[in-house]
């Protein structure tokens, strides 16, 4: 679950060998610089998802669908 109130969220989506082999993370933080160095990381090693740190991150289990939803279109 992600903490309350993050000021942004992330959904990170790594296609592997096609578009059916992938996995995928949410990420959230407070501050959008934080945020984007921990998604750079991510990229170049998957295992920071694990830790703990100013960066709440979750690997999403397979079979599960997110989609992002703006905010707008939920009127």
């Amino acid at each position: 679950m992600l903490p309350s109130k993050p000021q942004h969220v992330r959904l990170i989506y790594f296609i592997r060998n096609s578009r059916s082999d992938h996995n995928m993370a949410i990420a959230g933080a407070k501050d959008l610089t934080a945020l984007d160095a921990f998604t750079n990381r991510l990229k170049v090693d998957p295992s920071v998802c694990n830790r703990e740190g100013e960066v709440f991150c979750a690997w999403i289990p397979a079979g599960i669908a997110v989609r992002p939803e703006d905010s707008a279109s939920s009127k």
